[in-house]
């Protein structure tokens, strides 16, 4: 069953939620321009959902012009989406979402969650400000809880350091080839 895509374009996505990073931020890492739009988005979802689905997103496009797709499957479920509230739509089609799509959204009637991984993590596509690059915009992971090494005992007993801590570094002497 063919997912809707709809294309929101990357300039009409930083014209309608522009970028106000802070301290002097990249702000192509800026992510609250996304949520904002996310927020709009699955406010609309939530009202038009006829069934359940599932949005997943990612970017298409050249250096000349990119979009963020964002699919919605099944599509008979989103049918009735008008998405002009979040950003005007650059274009629509049904197909199949790409193999390498993020989730984005999980909609029903009247109700619509951030998709997140097991460990509570979700998927942010930054589109920030132009910052005179012609890099494609990307995604990214964000949130969740990140998995700490494993604390490993001290290889020797009593300083708590390693061997290798006490060893002197060497002073640039060369090493001089064997002879053969």
């Amino acid at each position: 069953m063919p997912a809707r895509i709809l294309l929101f374009a990357l300039d009409e996505l930083r014209r309608r939620h522009p970028a106000a990073p802070r301290d002097g931020r990249d702000p192509r890492l800026d992510g609250a321009p996304f949520r904002a739009f996310r927020r709009r988005l699955l406010a609309a979802a939530a009202r038009a959902a006829a069934g359940p689905a599932a949005l997943s997103m990612w970017w298409e496009g050249t250096w000349n012009g990119y979009a963020l797709a964002v699919a919605c499957e099944p599509a008979s479920a989103l049918a009735g989406l008008d998405p002009e509230g979040a950003c005007p739509l650059e274009g629509e089609r049904l197909g199949a979402p790409r193999p390498d799509a993020r989730p984005l959204a999980r909609v029903a009637p009247g109700r619509a969650r951030v998709a997140r991984e097991p460990d509570g993590a979700w998927f942010e596509a930054p589109f920030g400000a132009p910052a005179g690059h012609f890099g494609a915009p990307g995604i990214r992971r964000a949130g969740g809880r990140r998995a700490r090494p494993a604390v490993s005992a001290p290889a020797s007993r009593g300083s708590g350091r390693s061997p290798r801590a006490r060893t002197p570094p060497s002073r640039g002497r060369r090493r001089t080839p064997r002879p053969s």
